[in-house]
């Protein structure tokens, strides 16, 4: 197997300035050029300039796809056919995931517990049609939410100018903050006390009051599985239900998980 090659702390931050957009998420149709990373925490997921795909726990390799030396200006594409692959300058193919499926809706994430997952089937998706002021958003971290985890009363979720609330009349609601009205509503104000939004395991999002009684629900449970909330770019907020892609297969050596800080708003 070819060799990880390390990187030095300055190397790496040499590498990762020409990509402004550097986020955790990589989107159907997006690509890693050579220099550009996706981040989480200390994980990193870069495109090397030696043609190497490597993620790195701080200066440390965890998985590496082994291409480096293969050609020059490389970059790693997440195709809309669910496939990941990275192209070389001849645009030759020199590695792949090899989980093309029919075209639909992918998305490749750096989750903070140090694992690179592919997703696919979006079960839920609002607003169901397109933002009516349609912008890229300036990315952030604080976009997604793990099955398991929730949204207390005044926690957000975050991307650029959109914000996905659970706000303190108990009502989630999706805004553009430039331009409000709200984009979506769960209609679910004045249902409860101290509502929170929580993603089950089973794939549903439901918000339950503090007495335990769900007032809203996604109505999209499914049998237990890899589910992940995302508050996308384009300002939709999508649930994906099927994971399949994982890297390393392993658990990650030094595995921690990180903290996402919610948002408050006032």
């Amino acid at each position: 197997m070819a060799s990880l090659v390390m990187l030095s702390a300055a190397v790496l931050l040499g590498l990762l300035l020409p990509f402004s957009m550097a986020n955790n998420v990589l989107y159907g149709g997006h690509k890693l050029l050579a220099g550009e990373s996706l981040t989480e925490g200390d994980f990193t997921f870069i495109m090397q300039s030696d043609c190497n795909l490597v993620l790195y726990h701080k200066d440390q390799a965890l998985w590496s796809s082994g291409t480096n030396g293969l050609g020059s200006r490389c970059f790693a594409r997440m195709q809309t056919d669910g496939n990941f692959v990275i192209f070389n300058d001849r645009l030759n193919k020199i590695w792949e995931s090899g989980t093309r499926q029919t075209e639909g809706e992918f998305i490749l994430v750096l989750q903070r517990d140090g694992h690179v997952v592919i997703y696919g089937d979006p079960i839920f998706t609002v607003p169901e049609v397109e933002p009516k002021n349609r912008k890229v958003a300036t990315v952030t971290n604080n976009n997604i939410l793990y099955a398991g985890d929730k949204l207390n009363t005044g926690e957000s979720l975050t991307e650029g100018d959109f914000t996905f609330i659970m706000q303190s009349d108990c009502n989630l609601v999706l805004y553009d903050n430039d331009n409000r009205p709200w984009m979506w509503s769960s209609a679910s104000n004045g249902l409860g006390n101290n509502c929170a939004a929580h993603l089950q395991t089973n794939g549903d999002l439901v918000i339950r009051s503090d007495d335990g009684n769900v007032v809203w629900s996604s109505n999209t449970s499914q049998p237990e599985g890899e589910f992940i909330l995302v508050l996308q770019r384009d300002g939709k907020v999508v649930i994906y239900s099927r994971a399949i892609f994982t890297i390393p297969n392993a658990e990650p050596r030094n595995r921690k998980i990180r903290k996402i800080a919610m948002v408050t708003k006032n």
